[in-house]
Parts: C-alpha cells; sequence; structure tokens
C-alpha cells in the first residue's frame, strides 16, 4: 500500500516534458527566465522581458519553429523555481544562470554550456577586506539554493540567506552581514552605482558554468539545444548579444574573454 502511495506522489509531482516534435507541433515554446536579473534577463513595467539571455531564448525559439509561426512564452520564476518547473513541466526550458552542478545534472539534464563564471564577493570599503581569511568569522549573505550559498556553507563559512540578490545587498548596507558573496559579474554592479563597496575577493573556487536546464530524459530537446548552440557562437550571436547587453550595463569595464565560450566551440 505504501509503495502504490509513493507511485501516486511521484506521478503527482512529475509531468512528462515535451519533446521537440510536441513543442512544434503545439506552436509555443516556454522558457523559464528570471524577471529581475540584468543584464541577463529582467521584465519590464509592460511585461516585457529583454537581455542577453532573452535575446539568447528568441534565437533558439526561431530555430526551433525554422521561420514558421511558433511564439515563445517566457516564465519570469526564482532560482528556487527552476527545477520544480521543469520536473512539473510547466516550462520546457530553463535559461536563467543555471549552474551546471552534479546535483542538479541528477535530476535534470543540461544542454553544452554557454557561459563561465566565478565566485567573487561583496564588502564595504570601510572594513578593508583583501582575502578570503578576513572574512572567516563574519557573516556571509548569498541567495538561498544558490552556488554561492553551497559553496560557503561546505567550507564551514557562517551563511545567511537572503531571497534575491538587492536583499543580500542590502543587508550588507544595513550591517546585518559583513559581507555579500554572489557570481562575480553580479557582485561587480554594485561599485558601478555606489561607492561605499568593492570587490577585492574577484574570484573564489573553480570556474563554473552556465546551461540549459531541461527536464531530465528530453534527449531531443537537449540535443537539438547543443547543436543549435554552437551554431549561434560559429555565427558570431554570443559576441553580438553580449555588446548589446553586457558592455553598456558595466560601462565597459568587464571583458567578455572571460565569459564567453567562443574559443572552446571553435574546437567542436
Amino acid at each position: 500500500m505504501n509503495k502504490i502511495f509513493l507511485v501516486c506522489a511521484l506521478f503527482l509531482t512529475f509531468s512528462f516534458a515535451n519533446t521537440l516534435d510536441d513543442i512544434r507541433k503545439a506552436g509555443v515554446v516556454r522558457i523559464g527566465v528570471a524577471t529581475g536579473w540584468a543584464p541577463f534577463s529582467k521584465q519590464n513595467e509592460d511585461g516585457s522581458f529583454e537581455g542577453f539571455e532573452i535575446l539568447f531564448a528568441k534565437e533558439l525559439a526561431n530555430s526551433i519553429f525554422e521561420g514558421s509561426s511558433g511564439k515563445v512564452e517566457f516564465v519570469g520564476m526564482s532560482v528556487a523555481q527552476r527545477i520544480g518547473a521543469l520536473e512539473q513541466n510547466k516550462v520546457d526550458m530553463v535559461i536563467w544562470g543555471f549552474t551546471m552542478t552534479p546535483e542538479r545534472r541528477a535530476v535534470i539534464d543540461f544542454s553544452t554550456p554557454y557561459f563561465s563564471m566565478n565566485l567573487a564577493v561583496l564588502t564595504k570599503k570601510g572594513d578593508k577586506v583583501t582575502n578570503l581569511s578576513d572574512i572567516r568569522d563574519k557573516k556571509i549573505a548569498a541567495v538561498k539554493g544558490g552556488v554561492p550559498e553551497e559553496y560557503f556553507s561546505n567550507k564551514g563559512y557562517n551563511m545567511v540567506s537572503c531571497a534575491a540578490e538587492k536583499d543580500c545587498y542590502r543587508m550588507l548596507k544595513e550591517g546585518k552581514v559583513d559581507a555579500y558573496a554572489d557570481d562575480n559579474l553580479i557582485v561587480f554592479i554594485y561599485p558601478l552605482i555606489d561607492e561605499e563597496v568593492e570587490v577585492n575577493i574577484k574570484s573564489v573556487g573553480s570556474t563554473y558554468f552556465f546551461g540549459i536546464g531541461v527536464q531530465k530524459g528530453n534527449d531531443s530537446l537537449r540535443k537539438f539545444l547543443d547543436q543549435n548552440l554552437i551554431r549561434l557562437s560559429k555565427d558570431g550571436f554570443f559576441k553580438k548579444a553580449y555588446a548589446e547587453t553586457f558592455e553598456p550595463f558595466y560601462k565597459g569595464t568587464v571583458d567578455r574573454k572571460y565569459f564567453l565560450l567562443d574559443d572552446l566551440y571553435s574546437f567542436l
């Protein structure tokens, strides 16, 4: 009886994914994206989306429908909602700064990576933090469920969870934490708009990669994404999209060579 209940419960929380053919027949592809993570993706007041990952998603949608009348439906979501949205077939894919970790690979599948990142730490200038030893016994904020929280927790740091990036920054400013750890491109934003904070710890741990998340076993869609991701790279799409989104956002202070993977794709 308990086994039957468990099987039923699993079916209630898991729905089979739409294959590539299913998506084409339906004429719509549903893509999970961030709502407030410029310049990757942000939702405007009129409900529309813009950013690097939005341009990327639109190009993939055009490839899926091969120039026909299909459309893309953007579904805004939080970090914590991404895996559940795939498992419950609420979206067909997630393009949302989705770091490819072994734990996530166990429950979903990823495309070939399209972006590389490192962790970095934001602190107040007055605290004169220059290396990790300076914050070993301090409170560090990180977005709940993300790679920074996992990394620093595993290293034994005193972590404080926050719901979103702006909440982590606010906690630092209000003195509730001593540092804020996140992807380097995220923390690099704050010194541009706030002269009282800085990023002296610019690279922590190993480089990690963003991939497109799809439901486990949706091989037709994953393989299609892999093929078109490499095609877009060779066509110069990522350089162009970076120039349109990241360069104006960061005022030319962030070099694309540290983040784009075009050099790796040249071997494929």
